[in-house]
């Protein structure tokens, strides 16, 4: 009944008969019948007559017959109708079962295309007009995936479907936006489709699935000429750099996992530039795939070649994405994604997240002394710690990082876990080194604030502890008094008195203390947030009336609680008004106070409390910056410290200090 009243109304716009409202009138009442049926249903019953007419129509291009234009006139109108189900199918399995069918049809015009310019004389596959055919298909096919989640874990043919579309893609020339071939419209759809798309890698661990591609693919290999294979190689080699083990690699491989190469380069490379939030996933994917890993060709290398350049991109992309908040904490994400995969169960994919670990810290070098990074990298370092107490002959547990999603996958040997502890800890070992190098004092904040957040249940065993504690001692420098000595002076004197080990567990012991102080008094008040006002107006009082007597005991107490109070804010979740007015208070009393308590204990305390909140409060950062600046300003309006006002120095030769002066004399 559709299929006659959709092809006759089609047919009745172009012919302009008689029929032509009877028959529109039929399909309005079809449309209202449309919402109240299944969505099953109405492909079922569609499913036909729109291949029926797409192929038709597609394959008239190619037969050179009288009823050419048969169903050419209407088929724009089923295009219309399949953009218009499309786009108001409801229900995320009737939509993959629309993008099945519409991908079934996809792929039946490519093989009709193709078995058309196979009877010509001189085939040319992607010169041919079913490119054509198949591009009008790809925006109907965005606007159903781009209603779709991430498709994960397809059904095997939906995959197989998946496959088969992107290799025609490539074969067509529809990847290739510069080109300015085809609409523009048809490389937007790719683009949205492939955000969307599932990965490319085998369903199965066999090893014969890379060797089947040659014989399940969509083209054939027979349809390719020798010239036109080489120049298939030359373009993948071209896009890959020309690596010199993989040149030799690729200049082996026929035409189906050459096609596979580029099919996997393209989807990945549109993945990663158009997904709101690229992610590390796909490429690890790829590299875990187990028939990649048991293939004879080289073809896992070939796609780790592929992996370095869509990482690449990657960077690009997070390169000119705004620095903000967002930003930051997708950056946090990937590097503890690398720093689980640097402890993979395969070798070389450990070699390639250590790999990319260093590309993303070399863009972005602020991740070494980053605060969660840190702390992940000191916690997987106790997770796999951990593992070595593990049976090793008992079934394989995966062990989750505390704080993250992520989960690590442990070697089946006792052996091989102790060589991956041992290489982490020598790569955690460097990373804080190196850390200390360029952020020291951001570092040992990091570090110091890391020893209390550790769960009291492991303090007595945690590894991460440990070398957290051993790197705050080994980068301990001199104190204030033994800085400034010369080096022959230093030599005479014990590392205990000269070095500064003392105020980097003084630190320690100090905000430990003052958050367990904060911590007991909005406890004793009640708890919740007027307990927590109600503290706060009191230590905040009390830091305004140390600054203004100008003692520096009672100064340095209530500037500890002052910032334990902001630091312990964070676990309540306030109203919004109330907590920006008690973050502001608490900001500028704490930044401004050391302005009227002007020495040197009242700047080291201040400094150690900004230290403390900036690792602690890092969603505070900037609003404390812009209350240091203020204040820093105000010191220079004021002409204190470095910026007061020099006085004259005493001539050497006066017979009385306040006499003379060089200027006066």
């Amino acid at each position: 009944m559709f299929t006659v009243i959709t092809v006759e109304a089609a047919s009745a716009a172009y012919h302009h008969t008689d029929d032509t409202k009877q028959y529109r009138e039929q399909l309005a009442a079809w449309r209202w019948l449309r919402r109240l049926l299944n969505i099953y249903l109405i492909v079922y019953y569609t499913r036909r007559m729109f291949t029926v007419i797409t192929v038709e129509a597609a394959s008239a291009a190619y037969c050179h017959t009288d009823d050419t234009k048969q169903y050419r006139h209407v088929s724009g109108a089923v295009l219309n109708a399949l953009a218009n189900i499309a786009a108001n199918v409801r229900g995320t399995g009737a939509r993959l079962e629309l993008l099945t069918r519409l991908l079934e049809l996809f792929v039946q015009l490519g093989l009709g295309g193709e078995r058309a310019t196979d009877r010509e004389p001189a085939p040319v596959l992607k010169a041919s007009g079913s490119a054509g055919n198949l591009g009008v298909l790809i925006p109907v096919i965005a606007v159903l995936v781009k209603r779709l989640p991430p498709i994960k874990n397809p059904k095997p043919r939906l995959h197989k479907l998946f496959k088969d579309f992107w290799l025609y893609c490539v074969v067509m020339g529809f990847t290739a936006a510069d080109s300015g071939l085809w609409p523009q419209e048809w490389y937007t759809g790719v683009k949205e489709i492939a955000v969307k798309s599932p990965y490319l890698v085998s369903q199965t661990s066999l090893r014969s699935e890379m060797r089947e591609l040659q014989y399940t693919s969509a083209v054939r290999n027979d349809s390719v000429s020798l010239t036109g294979l080489q120049d298939l190689k030359t373009q993948i080699l071209n896009l890959l750099d020309h690596p010199p083990d993989v040149t030799v690699l690729v200049n082996k491989l026929s035409f189906a996992p050459c096609m596979y190469l580029q099919s996997v380069y393209w989807l990945e490379t549109l993945r990663v530039t158009n997904s709101p939030e690229p992610s590390l996933q796909p490429i690890i994917e790829y590299l875990s795939d187990t028939a990649l890993q048991k293939d004879k060709s080289g073809m896992w290398l070939c796609v780790a070649s592929v992996g370095d350049k869509v990482f690449q991109k990657f960077l690009d992309v997070m390169s000119a994405k705004t620095k903000d908040v967002s930003r930051e904490r997708e950056l946090e994400g990937h590097a503890q994604f690398l720093l689980v995969n640097f402890n993979h169960i395969h070798k070389q994919i450990r070699r390639a997240a250590d790999k990319w670990l260093a590309r993303l810290v070399d863009r972005f070098p602020h991740l070494l002394w980053n605060c969660q990074v840190l702390w992940s990298m000191l916690d997987i370092l106790q997770v796999l710690s951990f593992s070595l107490e593990l049976d090793a002959n008992q079934e394989t547990p995966l062990l989750k990082v505390p704080g993250t999603d992520f989960t690590m996958q442990l070697q089946d040997t006792l052996e091989g876990r102790e060589s991956i502890v041992k290489d982490f800890a020598d790569r955690c070992h460097g990373i804080v080194q190196e850390a200390m190098k360029w952020a020291p004092q951001s570092t040992r904040s990091h570090l110091q604030e890391y020893l209390n957040q550790v769960p009291n249940s492991t303090l007595w065993h945690h590894c991460g502890l440990a070398l957290a504690t051993g790197a705050l001692l080994g980068a301990a420098g001199l104190n204030r008094l033994s800085a400034p000595l010369p080096r022959s002076a230093l030599d005479k004197r014990p590392p205990c008195v000269t070095q500064d080990s003392a105020a980097l567990l003084a630190v320690v012991s100090q905000r430990s203390r003052y958050a367990g102080e904060v911590a007991g008094a909005v406890s004793a008040e009640g708890g919740g947030e007027a307990a927590l006002w109600r503290v706060g107006a009191r230590h905040l009082q009390a830091l305004r009336d140390a600054a203004s007597t100008g003692s520096e005991t009672a100064h340095r107490a209530a500037l500890w609680r002052a910032t334990a109070l902001l630091v312990h804010a964070r676990q309540h979740h306030a109203h919004a008004l109330a907590r920006r007015t008690l973050h502001a208070l608490g900001m500028r009393v704490t930044a401004w106070s050391q302005v009227e308590v002007f020495t040197e204990d009242a700047m080291t305390t201040a400094v150690e409390c900004w230290q403390w909140l900036t690792t602690a409060r890092p969603d505070l950062e900037l609003r404390l910056l812009q209350e240091i600046f203020a204040a820093w300003q105000c010191t220079v309006d004021r002409k204190m410290g470095l910026f007061a006002v020099k006085e004259p120095d005493t001539n050497p030769l006066a017979v009385d200090e306040g006499m003379c002066s060089y200027k006066s004399c």
